[in-house]
């Protein structure tokens, strides 16, 4: 079975995405979220025998040439078979491939694209010889450089996917390392994006577990979205909620097939990892992909960065996270009701906020993750978590929205129990100790997810009531 999510032509889809497929058909539309929502990307092939539409791809998008990148491992996969399929097909071919097994999404990596393609003789230059067409052969590092490689040439743009191991492929942002801090520039989304099932299902397992990892990891996500939405009064859209929500249940409802690499688990991931994309893409904003469980996972990227400390996979590091993140909203809940029965302590949360030292902790984040730490602690003076009247304001909104909150929670939030027994079953860690980090450090890293990004999430929601989670370690 092949999936076609193509705004230009008749897209194919079965039944379990049929709302997915209608809302791409649209191309941009009105949504009763106040915004104009369209998907960036204007061709995705999920299925077997996937590679074979590649000339057809690459026809529609008016190029005669293609500049192929690909590492070490994804040149193996799959490189080869793209170049021979095209060549074949008459396209004139550039190849680069990283010359070393583990490629970081930093500024040498993508200086090195950009010179092998744009910097040879005038009469050799790909963009002086013809349309030429980017292709990007692999799926989080490589597909994040070529965005912004794309993003700087203007060229067309396709993803050749060798793993369905995260959800940016869709997305108009790269996920980089600039001065040991990970942030998110903006690049550029595909013109199209390629997954052939006979491919995807030979991934490593990390990298099947890690899509597995930033899928579950919407559960919190859009969760979180809500209740910024909630507490601040943030930008929401329900259509993409559900959206995201739809691919996500697909994805659970498939996942015990992901251990014996079954074509339709495999293809359910890999189509969720692309819905996300275009999800936030409909947003404008990471929130219906991200919540505090990626910033668990930035925060051990960071520590690995400067201090070498072990990181696994973004879409592993997620997972766990996301079990993290379950396992502290359901003690936060609990410790409120054995605290002050059925409400939060509010006087006693602006006691706590009374004798907050906000230079103190922004100290405590640069010595803990290094360069990058010191950055965001710079940063925090211009933090409307820590400012009073602000923070007056958000405990006003929970305390009139506590009940909706909590209701919220347990309505949408699956028990940390049954997502780390999903994650389990499957093969992927759910603890820190797991992937070589202490789980007693939790608490700290929970601190300081909240100051990532300016983003409401749950470690703002228990810095707002004053309450430090106890976490199980």
């Amino acid at each position: 079975m092949k999936t076609v999510l193509n705004p230009g032509l008749n897209p194919v889809m079965d039944s379990g995405c049929m709302r997915a497929a209608e809302l791409i058909q649209k191309g941009r539309f009105a949504c009763a979220c106040g915004r104009d929502h369209g998907a960036n990307v204007k061709e995705v092939i999920i299925g077997r025998d996937a590679l074979s539409a590649l000339p057809g791809v690459l026809g529609r998008l008016g190029a005669a040439r293609a500049y192929i990148v690909s590492d070490r491992n994804t040149e193996r996969a799959a490189g080869g078979r793209v170049a021979a399929i095209l060549d074949a097909a008459g396209f004139r071919l550039d190849r680069f491939v990283f010359d070393r097994g583990f490629v970081e999404p930093d500024e040498p990596a993508v200086g090195a694209a950009v010179l092998n393609m744009c910097g040879g003789p005038a009469s050799e230059d790909p963009l002086a010889a013809g349309k030429t067409a980017v292709v990007a052969v692999g799926s989080g590092v490589i597909n994040d450089i070529c965005k912004i490689l794309a993003h700087m040439t203007g060229a067309p743009f396709v993803t050749v996917a060798t793993a369905p191991s995260m959800d940016g492929f869709c997305s108009s942002t790269s996920s980089v390392l600039r001065g040991g801090l990970k942030v998110s520039v903006g690049s550029r989304c595909p013109d199209a994006v390629v997954g052939d099932t006979e491919i995807l299902c030979a991934a490593p397992e990390n990298s099947i577990l890690a899509g597995l990892g930033d899928m579950i990891a919407k559960y919190v996500a859009l969760f979180e979205w809500k209740l910024g939405h909630i507490v601040t009064g943030e930008y929401y859209c329900e259509l993409t909620v559900n959206l995201m929500r739809e691919a996500l249940e697909k994805v659970v409802s498939n996942a015990a097939g992901l251990k014996n690499r079954e074509p339709e688990a495999i293809e359910a991931v890999m189509e969720g990892l692309v819905i996300s994309g275009i999800a936030m893409d409909y947003a404008g904003i990471s929130r219906p992909a991200s919540g505090i469980e990626h910033y668990f996972s930035h925060i051990w990227d960071m520590r690995g960065v400067s201090f070498g400390t072990p990181v696994a996979l973004h879409g592993i590091q997620c997972g766990i996270g996301t079990v993290l993140a379950l396992e502290g909203y359901e003690k936060l809940f609990a410790q409120i009701a054995k605290m002050n029965g059925s409400k939060p302590d509010y006087e006693r949360a602006r006691r706590v906020h009374e004798v907050f030292d906000v230079h103190e902790h922004a100290k405590k984040i640069a010595a803990r993750l290094g360069p990058g730490g010191e950055i965001i602690a710079e940063d925090l003076k211009n933090r409307r978590l820590y400012d009073r009247a602000d923070t007056e304001e958000r405990l006003r909104k929970i305390a009139a929205n506590y009940e909706l909150i909590k209701a919220e929670a347990e309505k949408t939030l699956p028990s940390a129990h049954r997502v780390a027994d999903m994650l389990r079953d499957a093969g992927a860690p759910v603890r820190p100790s797991e992937i070589g980090l202490p789980d007693e450090e939790i608490p700290v890293d929970f601190v300081m997810t909240r100051d990532i990004r300016d983003k409401y999430i749950l470690s703002s929601f228990a810095y707002d009531l004053g309450i430090n989670i106890d976490f199980d370690i």
